[in-house]
């Protein structure tokens, strides 16, 4: 078994060993033994306490039955008849809050004794010599069972008070160590049964009134207990039994025959049932008399085998964090005669899913396999179901709620099973307080179809489930649909047909009623031609129905508006609205939920800052609109560019509303019934605090239509750029320069300049500086740090003694130069190598190689180190580095080799050229989730101490305009040489500039002037929001994520209240 006796959070091993209890430690140290008074053939029950050490009970083969502590010493005894091959099994009985545990001896006797204090609760006589029992409640009525098999060839149950309820006879007596011990599962219909077996090899199964179920034969019988549990995860229980032939058998929980396995090698101990590999699949892992430990997958195939040295006696192999010094679950098996206890790493990680994880399920030895008996800690309930009314396109989607958000072992999954029986689900990993999961809708045959959802936590305990039926017949739905909708248009329309030259918002919904039906008609005609379809015209079929329906949805919400009086207020034919900021796809089919004219947008934002507003025109006209876009304002200080998102075509056959051009370069136009977007770029960086207002008309030959912009301004100061540096890796030009430094990029890579060395006893240096220059000069009077590439050729070798004074001489000219024009030592960093630890242990000899000599001539200078690293080739650089700078997606890590970087005191930085948000994951960055992959970068990166970020990369490689494979660019390069910016660089500056102003709350915390009350406010936002916040989006980047989980989360919502919050804190602070 293990178990953390110490409190440490880490586990330790307990073994019964011939005549001890031996504990011992995950550097595989002895911690201590007890000595028992006769032998052990038993394994021990342990009671894991809240807030106090555990309690570990067992009896020995001559009646003493013993109670210790965590550190081994005995907390009470009782002499008992002998106890050989039965375990004791812990439980609140009667459910009066006080834990007892069971344990039945040699003489038939079952005693059941106060954990506590070893009292005698009561005791009750059966006729055999008792196996093991298992507890659990098998009639509903809140207390548990016990339920123990004897040598008699008996299955006795008994109640809380220790009452026989009934006896179930099996066939053929069995000596104490063959008798197999009854385990208590559910089934599908939420009742129990029992499962035990016979001397006679035969696997009965018992329902909760001591009536037989099933029974099956074995080829050989079995002599240890069974394990339970949901191995395939379809809902329904799998039970598992090794016979003493050596056949491990999987039954379902009808009787069915799953596996029939002869693995050469009996057992008296049950496999374990855990997740071993971190596939989030089960495995069954069992340990045989011989020494083969063997792991067999869902399928029945042997996924891994192990053979010792020397028999394995009796043992399940026990799981647990053991060796807390390398990442993953250990698991220990002991080594029969050997006197051995060996400890395993398995890939899975900690908290691992595991079903059945020790000789009788769990710690306490219940052996009962009942997932709902766990601690409610979710719910899971479907988001605006209507089963009788799914359609072709429909999605089944469920949203989970998770109660102990510190929890990070559940899962959700949502199942469809059709007419016939075939199931289809989708499994989500529950990270965070919620999350989604989706399922899409087939439906291909008529009858009942059975929707399912359920939480289930690390263990494979169901902790929340639900279930609807419904009877579908195939694209009756959509038809429904597509009747309802033609009948909203119609009616939305009017009575007159309205004339072709009509341009009005009633002739658009007569439009597309049109193509509608122009659409419909030949796809009615397919739905009733389905009997003898393919899978690809299938599929074909069932894509064209989902575009129908989705259009068909689309024009409902049209025929809403009417009801809102669009007609009769809205003559300029063009409504604003806002919608997902951040999103660049489907543009066009956006529809504004509600109307107001003029339209409002009030926001927040402190001095200095950028503040871009989105606001999308919805053309409820007949006719194509092509606005005049016009910005007014009376503030001083405020300037606004006006920017229109173009389409671009994607790597993956799509494309993206993602770059955002000056709407002055294209003439903006908007088809009928569709929508765009005009993107406000607000400089607030020269404006003053107070409230402004920024007015934006957009114009049409039918009218104006108006935005009013409310903007509050803050007086609150940013922190420096030198707290949150960035560095985006460039071509450089005039256009890319300013562009960068306008959206914070302080970080910029140049190269070393060339030298010449003259000839003589005292070689002179000389460097040109003109390639340098050219770099330096639109870098003045900016607040920049300077990367340097290369390593100076200067006439001799650079491992040599003679390289030193005249790299020194060398360095003294540049920095001088770079001092002159106005860059001082503390904002220079060489750059010799790029990730010099991905690049082998080459590169790394020659990085620290010429650190070393450059250190020798100028002690002062910095080093950059970027990229990651295994630990050795960390520690070769440690002594030289100056700044760290690991992938963004190290930084939560706490991994040796993170742990040595933070160690070293020197400023850590980041960057990203993974793009772990995008789906598929790689550069597919033009319609990634811009709020997950860069709107909150540099806030994270400052949540785990990081004082930079950075991207691979800004311009570099072909075109964005074009659908290049790798989509690095965070900018469009144009044909002239400029740049277009992007929602995506966009929202890296907006990161960048929370990432300051949360840098300059914290450092509020210390001044005496700010209240309680806003310090209050800024701790709650520095301490709970935005680490929860951090932990969840570099979770989902771990774990990889659907798309749809991360938009559920990660939205314009979620960036609306943090920045609420950060702007209350603001405000607070100024009070």
């Amino acid at each position: 078994m293990t178990v953390d006796l110490d409190g440490d959070g880490d586990a330790e091993i307990v073994t019964a060993a011939y005549e001890e209890l031996i504990a011992i430690d995950g550097d595989g140290k002895e911690r201590w033994r007890f000595d028992a008074r006769g032998r052990y053939q038993t394994c021990p029950a342990i009671w894991e306490r809240d807030g106090a050490p555990p309690l570990l009970f067992a009896g020995d083969n001559t009646g003493q039955f013993t109670c210790l502590d965590g550190g081994g010493k005995v907390i009470w005894q009782v002499d008992t008849k002998p106890i050989f091959c039965a375990a004791p099994a812990i439980g609140d009985l009667d459910g009066d809050g006080t834990m007892e545990v069971v344990q039945g001896d040699k003489s038939g006797m079952v005693h059941a004794f106060n954990a506590l204090t070893g009292k005698v609760v009561w005791q009750t006589q059966i006729e055999g010599e008792c196996s093991s029992p298992a507890l659990a409640d098998l009639d509903g009525d809140g207390k548990r069972n016990v339920v123990i098999a004897t040598g008699a060839g008996k299955v006795f149950a008994l109640d809380a008070a220790g009452a026989v309820l009934w006896t179930y006879a099996m066939d053929g007596t069995t000596p104490d160590w063959a008798t197999c011990s009854p385990i208590v599962f559910k089934v599908g219909d939420g009742k129990r049964r029992i499962a035990c077996s016979s001397g006679n090899e035969t696997v009965h199964c018992i329902d909760a009134k001591g009536k037989q179920v099933w029974s099956r034969t074995t080829r050989g019988a079995v002599a240890s207990t069974l394990s339970a549990g949901d191995i395939d995860d379809d809902g329904w229980t799998d039970l598992f039994a090794v016979t003493q032939l050596g056949v491990v058998y999987r039954f379902d929980e009808d009787g069915r025959t799953r596996w029939q396995i002869d693995s050469q090698g009996r057992s008296l101990a049950p496999g374990a049932l855990v997740d071993i590999d971190g596939d989030e699949k089960l495995e069954y892992v069992l340990c045989t008399q011989n020494g083969n430990l063997i792991v067999i997958d869902n399928n029945g195939d042997v996924a891994f085998s192990y053979q010792f040295k020397h028999r394995t006696i009796n043992v399940t192999p026990a799981f647990g964090e053991i060796a807390p010094e390398r990442e993953g679950i250990e698991f220990v098996v002991t080594g029969g005669e050997s006197g051995r206890v060996i400890c395993f790493g398995a890939p899975a990680r900690v908290g691992t899913r595991s079903q059945w994880r020790s000789y009788r399920g769990d710690s306490r030895l219940v052996a009962a396999w009942l997932p709902e008996e766990q601690d409610a800690v979710a719910s899971i309930a479907p988001v605006d179901l209507d089963a009788d009314g799914l359609v072709c396109g429909d999605v089944v989607r469920c949203r989970v709620m998770n109660h102990q958000p510190e929890r990070s072992d559940l899962f959700a999954e949502v199942a469809i099973e059709d007419p016939a029986g075939e199931i289809r689900s989708a499994l989500g990993r529950v990270d965070g307080a919620q999350t989604v999961v989706e399922l899409p809708v087939s439906i291909r045959q008529a009858g009942t179809y059975a929707l399912k959802w359920r939480v289930k936590d690390g263990n494979g305990f169901v902790l929340a489930c639900g279930e609807q039926k419904t009877d579908i017949t195939p694209f009756k739905n959509d038809r429904s649909l597509l009747e309802m909708t033609l009948l909203q248009l119609r009616a939305a329309v009017g009575g007159a047909r309205p004339a072709d030259d009509d341009g009005s918002f009633r002739a658009a919904l007569h439009s597309e009623t049109k193509e509608i039906l122009r659409v419909a008609v030949p796809l009615q005609t397919r739905w009733g031609r389905t009997n003898s379809l393919a899978q690809e015209d299938w599929q074909d079929l069932e894509r064209d129905t989902a575009e129908l329906n989705a259009r068909c949805r689309r024009a409902a919400k049209f025929a809403d508006m009417v009801d809102m009086g669009l007609m009769k207020s809205f003559k300029a034919g063009l409504v604003p609205f806002q919608e997902s900021d951040g999103d660049s796809r489907d543009l066009g089919k956006r529809v504004p939920q509600l109307v107001f004219l003029p339209y409002p947008i009030k926001r927040r934002c402190v001095v200095g800052e950028h503040e871009p507003v989105s606001i999308k025109l919805f053309n409820a006209s007949n006719e194509a609109l092509r606005p005049s876009i016009k910005v007014t304002s009376a503030s001083a200080g405020i300037r606004t560019q006006v920017l229109a998102p173009k389409e671009a075509p994607t790597n993956l056959g799509g494309t993206a509303w993602d770059a955002l051009v000056p709407s002055g370069d294209a003439q903006l136009e908007i088809p009928p019934l569709e929508s765009r977007e005009i993107w406000l770029d607000i400089d607030a960086t020269e404006a003053k605090p107070g409230e402004h207002r920024i007015d934006v008309s957009a114009q049409t030959e039918s009218g104006n239509t108006e935005v009013n912009v409310f903007l509050d301004i803050l007086p609150f100061a940013m922190a420096g750029y030198d707290q949150m540096r960035m560095c985006a890796w460039a071509k450089y030009d005039e256009h890319a320069v300013r562009d960068l430094l306008a959206h914070g990029n302080t970080v910029f890579i140049g190269n070393l300049p060339p030298a010449t060395v003259t000839d003589g006893t005292s070689p002179g240096i000389v460097c040109d500086y003109g390639p340098l220059n050219g770099f330096l000069a639109p870098l003045k009077g900016h607040d920049v740090y300077l990367l340097f590439h290369g390593i100076p050729q200067l006439g001799v070798p650079m491992e040599s003694d003679e390289y030193v004074p005249r790299f020194a001489e060398y360095m003294k000219l540049v920095l001088a130069h770079l001092a002159a024009n106005g860059f001082d030592e503390e904002h220079v960093a060489l750059y010799p190598y790029d990730e010099p630890g991905g690049n082998g242990w080459n590169v790394v000899k020659q990085y620290t190689a010429f650190a070393q000599q450059a250190l020798k001539a100028l002690p002062t200078l910095r080093f950059y180190v970027n990229g990651g690293a295994d630990l050795p080739k960390f520690e070769e650089m440690a002594e030289y580095a100056g700044i760290w700078s690991p992938g963004i997606y190290m930084l939560p890590e706490r991994s040796p080799e993170m742990e040595l970087l933070r160690k070293t005191g020197k400023p850590l930085w980041s960057y990203d050229c993974a793009y772990l948000f995008s789906r598929p994951i790689g550069a597919n960055t033009k319609t990634v989730n811009v709020v997950a992959q860069y709107r909150l970068s540099a806030i994270i990166a400052m949540n785990y101490g990081a004082t930079g970020i950075g991207w691979w990369c800004y311009n570099h490689g072909p075109s964005m305009w074009d659908p290049i494979p790798f989509e690095y660019p965070l900018v469009y390069t144009n044909e002239d040489g400029t740049v277009t910016t992007s929602r995506r660089w966009e929202a890296v500056r907006e990161g960048v500039e929370d990432a300051r102003i949360l840098i300059a709350l914290r450092e509020r915390l210390g001044d005496d002037s700010v209240s309680g009350e806003a310090k209050e406010k800024i701790r709650h936002l520095l301490e709970k929001t935005v680490p929860e916040l951090s932990k969840q989006t570099m979770e989902y980047a771990r774990l990889g994520v659907a798309r749809y989980v991360i938009d559920e989360t990660h939205n314009d919502e979620l960036v609306e209240r943090l920045r609420a919050e950060m702007m209350n804190c603001v405000a607070a602070v100024g009070r």
